[in-house]
């Protein structure tokens, strides 16, 4: 669909060149968790590493930031490939700011969950509004995703650590 040539990437907007850009924002907190990792592993072989008994509150902030590093990530992750991979955007930040602090609340696992079991309630949802659309104007329109992840973040709220267990992640 895009024109050929230079002009036509340097073209502003272009949806690949800015998921480009957010590769590269994206780049240095991840060469962070990487070096934290290499680490944290050096200092568990070596020995040097410290067993303590944390805090209440610290397990607390630590669940929480890892819900919200998981659910964001997924989605952010969606969302820079599959706009590279299709040249328009697949997903808005709306979605990754939600499922992130979704998982704020919820913890990675559920969060990871709501990623697993959203698209399914978009594509039941979908069938049936592409059918309606189709018919009643002949045309098809973008299809938000936030109203489905947040669908999801209930069904998984409410039914979530029975799927959980069924799975063996906790």
């Amino acid at each position: 669909d895009d024109p050929p040539g230079p002009e036509a990437f340097l073209a502003h907007p272009h949806p690949r060149r800015e998921m480009l850009k957010e590769c590269l924002f994206v780049g240095l907190p991840l060469a962070g968790v990487l070096i934290g990792l290499l680490v944290a592993a050096q200092a568990v072989r070596t020995g040097h590493a410290q067993t303590t008994v944390e805090p209440a509150w610290l397990r607390v902030l630590g669940g929480g930031v890892c819900g919200y590093l998981a659910g964001g990530g997924l989605i952010w992750g969606t969302r820079i490939l599959g706009t590279l991979a299709f040249g328009r955007e697949a997903m808005g930040l709306g979605d990754v700011h939600l499922l992130a602090a979704v998982g704020a609340v919820v913890g990675w696992g559920d969060s990871v969950l709501i990623f697993v079991v959203a698209p399914f309630i978009g594509l039941a949802v979908s069938v049936v509004v592409i059918g309606i659309s189709r018919m009643a104007k002949g045309q098809v329109r973008v299809i938000p995703y936030g109203p489905y992840l947040a669908a999801a973040a209930v069904i998984v709220m409410l039914v979530g650590q029975p799927l959980l267990e069924l799975f063996g992640i906790f």
